[in-house]
């Protein structure tokens, strides 16, 4: 398994991080089998897949309760990342760490992020938070998620800032928007860029296809018309190039997964592809990805075919609300 080093650390992570937030039961992806997940987990440690990712958010909390039972008298074997999002205030940030210790029944987490900035508290607040739980041993490396042009240019303003190791950002050959501004100022910044959704919910295996296949709980992103965001949605541009895609697979004789996820990794700033899954099955099936390499011009056929995409969806990097009520700034 191909490997990273966080920046401004010595924590060495694999590139492919597993991600959990289907563990639980949340209600984004129904119902799961918390020893399919425990199996998940086991499957993720057997390919070299170490890098785990959560968060306080997914399943109320679940999801890093069944990751703690899975790492249970193996807690060394992984590398923990999770999320607070509750309360980003200074003091929230280190309340909200004690409580996925708690859950997760350990006393360290390796990466430890702010999910979604505040814009009502002052980004160096929040930040401040991380260094008391970097300083008191709490945590290895700080890291923020979603974090806008705004957000960046504000915490290059930040006086004795801890390193913020990782940006975790939606990031996929169908959704590019952070390529505008973000994923620029991301490599400037230096952190290592984690890109999560590398599959476009589902999209990118191409078991879809039209948007009457996708499952009803899926039509909540800007993919789609009907996702409540108050946009027109991108089924005609998504759905043609999945066509096309399906047929560059089948020539590569890979699956339209494993290049998409080769696709993610050898993007400039991308370091790491978060890719979630719920069985060892799926699991097994991703980290197949890095056996075989496509060429450049596979790769530059893959990201002309998703143009149209891209330019549909315009530079709003949020997947879920339009432009007017974007969370990121």
């Amino acid at each position: 398994m191909e490997r990273t080093t966080l920046f401004g650390t010595d924590i060495s992570v694999s590139r492919l991080s597993l991600g959990t937030w289907a563990f639980g039961n949340d209600p984004v992806w129904g119902e799961q089998d918390e020893k399919a997940s425990i199996d998940t987990v086991s499957a993720s440690l057997e390919h070299g897949i170490d890098f785990i990712d959560t968060a306080e958010g997914y399943a109320d909390g679940r999801s890093e309760e069944v990751l703690g039972r899975a790492l249970k008298g193996r807690r060394d074997k992984a590398i923990i990342a999770t999320k607070v999002y509750s309360d980003r205030s200074r003091e929230g940030v280190v309340r909200g760490c004690e409580a996925s210790l708690k859950r997760l029944g350990t006393d360290y987490i390796d990466s430890f992020y702010i999910h979604w900035p505040n814009p009502e508290i002052p980004v160096a607040e929040s930040v401040e938070g991380l260094d008391r739980l970097l300083q008191a041993g709490k945590i290895r490396s700080a890291g923020i998620c979603n974090a806008g042009p705004v957000t960046l240019s504000e915490l290059e303003q930040v006086k004795g800032k801890p390193v913020l190791s990782l940006h975790q950002i939606p990031y996929s050959l169908f959704w590019r928007a952070c390529e505008y501004e973000i994923l620029p100022k991301t490599r400037e910044l230096g952190a290592t860029g984690v890109a999560y959704s590398v599959l476009a919910q589902g999209l990118l295996t191409g078991r879809y296809g039209s948007a009457s296949d996708v499952p009803k709980g899926l039509h909540v992103t800007r993919f789609y018309s009907d996702g409540g965001h108050g946009e027109s949605g991108a089924e005609d541009e998504v759905f043609a190039a999945i066509a096309e895609l399906r047929e560059l697979a089948k020539a590569e004789g890979q699956s339209l997964a494993d290049l998409s996820i080769q696709w993610a990794l050898a993007q400039p700033g991308i370091d790491v592809v978060l890719t979630g899954a719920r069985t060892p099955q799926e699991i097994t099936e991703n980290a197949a990805a890095l056996d075989r390499k496509a060429s450049s011009e596979t790769l530059d056929r893959m990201t002309a075919i998703a143009e149209a995409v891209k330019l549909k969806l315009g530079p709003n990097p949020d997947m879920w609300m339009n432009t007017r009520e974007s969370r990121f700034r």
